[in-house]
């Protein structure tokens, strides 16, 4: 079994510090929920070498991690959010790693994935699936427009890599808590045979 996680698997896989609260007090220590799950699953992986770290990944966790550390961190109660050596120890952690398993970006599906999200549009069986997807991006503030090639291309790219390592015969499961992935796993392994595993939900 092939493990791939997303950018927000490895955020999560990588939060894990301590802040002080405004006004002092007992440190407070900042994980993302389901942070546990993803450890055991890339732990195991690590160890059984059958992680696979895309570019498209590496990128954006190099975008991200600053800033999801430190709102992280002011939800915690810290007024400065995570400092610059909190979030530069993640990334010392994260890069050997992305060396040792990273794989280039295949983008022979990406074309398929674009479909894939087009079809589930006219599916009336998709419907119920598709309406709790826009439960939850209104509820984190965020769009509810089915995702494409242009809007949100590291995604599609994740999936097509994901895509083309089924492909070879292996099973491959994308670890995600991403509800463009989540809400249409059955979609996704049907199409590529590609399971979504929502590390949040563990």
């Amino acid at each position: 079994m092939i493990l791939v996680p997303d950018t927000n698997a490895w955020i999560a896989y990588s939060m894990d510090f301590f802040v002080t609260p405004e006004g002092g007090g007992p440190s407070v220590r900042v994980q993302r929920r389901g942070r546990g799950a993803i450890v055991d699953m890339v732990n195991r992986a690590i160890k059984s070498g059958n992680l696979k770290i895309t570019d498209a990944v590496a990128a954006e966790v190099h975008k991200t991690m600053k800033s999801a550390f430190r709102s992280a961190a002011r939800r915690a109660g810290s007024p400065a959010g995570a400092d610059d050596e909190i979030v530069q120890a993640a990334l010392d952690g994260f890069d050997p790693l992305h060396s040792r398993f990273g794989v280039h970006d295949e983008e022979a599906y990406v074309g398929a994935i674009g479909l894939m999200y087009a079809d589930i549009s006219n599916d009336p069986s998709m419907a119920d699936a598709a309406a709790r997807r826009r439960r939850v991006k209104k509820r984190h503030g965020e769009g509810t427009a089915l995702p494409s090639a242009e809007t949100h291309g590291a995604d599609f790219a994740i999936l097509s890599t994901a895509a083309a390592l089924a492909a070879q015969g292996d099973e491959v499961w994308l670890v995600t808590s991403d509800h463009d992935f989540v809400a249409f796993a059955d979609a996704i392994y049907r199409v590529f045979r590609v399971r979504v595993v929502d590390y949040s939900g563990l």
